[in-house]
Formats: C-alpha cells, sequence, structure tokens
C-alpha cells in the first residue's frame, strides 16, 4: 500500500494578535535568502520552585500548584513567544500556514508538567483559532505535544543517566579551582546566608537557597524574607550566573548537549537535500524545555554567554537558501520577552551572520556523539540487570494474580452447584457486547 501525505493550501483566516517585538523580515529580503527550516528550543515561563530550603517560610502549600508549576505569568510570557513566532513565520515571511498543519509542525516537550504547559501555551499564541475552527468560541485549538519519560529524555534533559558526565562534573565540583576561589569571595555571604537558611556552609548547601530566593525575588505577590537585605540580593543574583555557569564542565558539553545538537543538524542537512521535505515534510520544530536545556545546547555550539537564560528564554536555527541553491544556518537567540533576538556569530564561519551549512556541520561532525549511551558509560549490564528485576515483578504479579483468579473461580463454582442443587433458575449471561462495555 503506497501512503501520500496531503499537502493542504494556506487559508487566511485566523485571526492576528500583533505584538511589538517582531523582527525586521527586511533582513530576508536584504540578504536574499529564504527560510527553509525552523527549530526553536524555549525555556519554560515563570514557575513556582522547584524546592524549599530548611527555614524557608514558604513551603510548598504556600504555591497554587506546588513545587515546579508553572504560573499564569509563565502562560502568559510564552503565548507572547508564541505570538512573536507567528508574527515573524506567519504574518511577516508566510513561511508557515496561519492554521495548524501537522505535516508542517512537529513538537517535542520534556515531559514536566512547566514544559507540557509551556508548549501548550506557545502553540496557543502561535495558532488562536479561526471562525472555522472546531469550536471559536473556546480560543483554543488543540495541538499534539510529544514527549518521553524523564529517564529516557536524552535530548531535552540533563540528568539522564550518564555515568561519564556525572563523573566529569563531580570531579569539577570537588577540584573546581574556581569553585573555590568564588566561595572565598563570598565567604561572608556563604556564613550568612548559611546562618539564615538552615542549609550548610557549602557550595551545594547554598546552591539549594538560591532557587527559591530568586522565585520569591521575581514573584508579584511574594516578599522576600527580612534577612534578605538589597546587598544579599545583589549577591545572589550575581551566584545564580556563577553556579550556572559551571552546571556543564568542559568535557561533558557534547554528552549533554549533543543529542539535540545532533537531532537539528540532520533535520537541516535532510531539509537540504529534501529528504525531509519528501518523508517528514515538517518546516518547524519546537523543543519545551529548560534553562539547563538551552545551556547545553549553546555549551555544545561554543556560543554560551554564562548567563542563566531567563524564562522564556529562546534559541532558533534557522536553515536558510539563497537563489543559487546555497544553504547556511542563522543563530538567534531570544533571551528578552519585549526585544528582538539577538545573532549568534560562529567562530570558524567566514559570514557574520549566516554561516554555510556546510561548514556549520564540519564545526561539529567530530564532536558529537555516535553511539550516546556507549559515549555515556551506561552498560549493557545494568540495563539487563534492571530488565531482569522488571521482569521478576511482572511474574510475582502474574503468579499472585493467578492464584486470586483460581480462589474466585473456586468460590463460583462452589456458589452455582449450590444452587443447581436446590433446582433455583440460572440466568443468561451478560452478552460479549456488553461486557466489554464495562
Amino acid at each position: 500500500m503506497i501512503l501520500s501525505i496531503v499537502i493542504l493550501p494556506c487559508i487566511s483566516n485566523v485571526r492576528s494578535d500583533a505584538v511589538s517585538d517582531v523582527d525586521d523580515a527586511d533582513w530576508y529580503t536584504t540578504e536574499n535568502v529564504a527560510v527553509r527550516l525552523v527549530q526553536a528550543l524555549f525555556r519554560h515561563g515563570d514557575r513556582s520552585p522547584t524546592r524549599s530550603y530548611v527555614n524557608d517560610i514558604y513551603k510548598e502549600s504556600y504555591w497554587p500548584q506546588g513545587f515546579g508549576q508553572l504560573s499564569t505569568t509563565g502562560m502568559q510570557q510564552e503565548m507572547k513567544l508564541g505570538q512573536y513566532i507567528r508574527n515573524v513565520y506567519i504574518n511577516q515571511l508566510q513561511f508557515i500556514c496561519d492554521a495548524y498543519r501537522r505535516t508542517e509542525l512537529f513538537v517535542r516537550s520534556s515531559s514536566l508538567d512547566r514544559a507540557l504547559m509551556s508548549a501548550s501555551s506557545v502553540l496557543a499564541g502561535i495558532y488562536p483559532p479561526s471562525t472555522t475552527d472546531w469550536n471559536s468560541t473556546m480560543g483554543w485549538q488543540p495541538i499534539p505535544v510529544h514527549t518521553v519519560p524523564q529517564p529516557e529524555d536524552y535530548l531535552l534533559l540533563g540528568n539522564t543517566p550518564c555515568p561519564v558526565a556525572e563523573d566529569i562534573t563531580t570531579h569539577t565540583l570537588e577540584t573546581s579551582p574556581k569553585i573555590q576561589q568564588i566561595m572565598a569571595n563570598y565567604k561572608d555571604f556563604y556564613e550568612y546566608v548559611s546562618n539564615n537558611s538552615g542549609e550548610p556552609n557549602s557550595w551545594t548547601g547554598i546552591g539549594q537557597v538560591l532557587d527559591p530566593l530568586f522565585v520569591q525575588y521575581v514573584s508579584k505577590n511574594t516578599k522576600l524574607p527580612d534577612w534578605v537585605t538589597d546587598d544579599i540580593l545583589k549577591q545572589l543574583l550575581e551566584l545564580h550566573d556563577l553556579y550556572t555557569e559551571l552546571w556543564f564542565p568542559d568535557g561533558t558539553e557534547f554528552l549533554r548537549g549533543g543529542p539535540l545538537l545532533k537531532e537539528m543538524i540532520e533535520h537541516m542537512v535532510n531539509k537540504s537535500t529534501d529528504v525531509l521535505s519528501q518523508s517528514v515534510p515538517q518546516k518547524l520544530f519546537l523543543y519545551s524545555a529548560h534553562d539547563s536545556t538551552i545551556v547545553m545546547l549553546l555549551r555544545a555550539m561554543g556560543l554560551f554567554n554564562n548567563r542563566k537564560p531567563p524564562y522564556t528564554a529562546c534559541v532558533i536555527l534557522e536553515l536558510l537558501e539563497n537563489p543559487d541553491h546555497e544553504f547556511f544556518v542563522r543563530v538567534l537567540y531570544k533571551n528578552d520577552t519585549l526585544r528582538p533576538p539577538t545573532i549568534l556569530t560562529l567562530e570558524g564561519c567566514n559570514h557574520k551572520e549566516k554561516c554555510p551549512l556546510e561548514t556549520f556541520v564540519n564545526l561539529y561532525k567530530y564532536s558529537l556523539p555516535i553511539n550516546l549511551k556507549q559515549e555515556c558509560g551506561v552498560t549493557d549490564s545494568n540495563a539487563s540487570s534492571s530488565e531482569f528485576s522488571k521482569g521478576s515483578e511482572i511474574l510475582d504479579v502474574a503468579l499472585i494474580c493467578g492464584i486470586l483468579f483460581a480462589l474466585v473461580f473456586l468460590v463460583v463454582y462452589m456458589y452455582r452447584t449450590r444452587d443447581k442443587s436446590r433446582d433455583s433458575q440460572e440466568y443468561m449471561p451478560v452478552p460479549t457486547e456488553l461486557s466489554d462495555l464495562t
């Protein structure tokens, strides 16, 4: 059987919600290039803290949805990002249709609630429903968002099993002269925060305090504890960036950020040779993830600025084509909701604002993982042990179920035998087609 994908024509029937932070579409005309593929990785929006510290006055019950959940502000931020994408790639460039087409878009998210909800919020900004949609009164267009379980997500999460990367990180945290220097420079800060927070006076201990205090700082309705003075707050924000800078030490960048960069490169190469457009014709790939994912990708590309990515920070890779059928990559970083993105330039590319695709591929082809789990040191024995354990659990459950079924069958049989001995009437069994509905 031959399957064919029907590409529906674009129909302009969706209302537009204009926003001020749009890109300059004249750049594409000036450079005489057309957009062929867009891949965007973005961080979730504003959220509640992922944890509390020992003396934190704001426990999990304080936050409406608990720890690590997207706030209403975060939803609004992500919708605004979606409106930006719509204005640039739909309203200005007519790159994709103004109504959702499954053949044009693929969305991948980490499995954490805040990332999944952020993906839906971005999509609400890109594709507001039209008067001809399935229910125009709802103000929402359902669009699939794909994900995988956290332990298997090597694409978007930086804490999946990877012993090699974990060992490098642990060694760095224990021996890094930079960390020792930071702790010396912030000695008074560390002691003061430790005494007031109840956390250990150590790199890891104070790290537990940074996120809760930062979230309280940016929250509109939450007052910082009295012990967080203006000077302490200033040092807190400085350390936020310093801790982020050391998330993925040298030697881990391609184990952590490599898988996503590799997938993005494969998409661009396939699109440039028409492979992607023939089999999987998507033109826009969206990845909803975390600040650590942004750092992983930028570190792998050698573009990280050592600053913690803010909420809704977005890295965009555009594949461009000129009239001579030459392909280029432009890397954009939108880390401010009120400003257009910054164009990131790569060392080794002769072009300032765009890099030839072949050059871009050559920059990374010898560094990207080939067999990630093997390079991470994830052994088959560990996997086999896990599978054996799961298999044993399944057998135990099956045995228990078998025993229970036998007991139930015995009781029913004895009961029905007793009824027959009393010449009681036997009722018709429930028809199969009805019993299947229970």
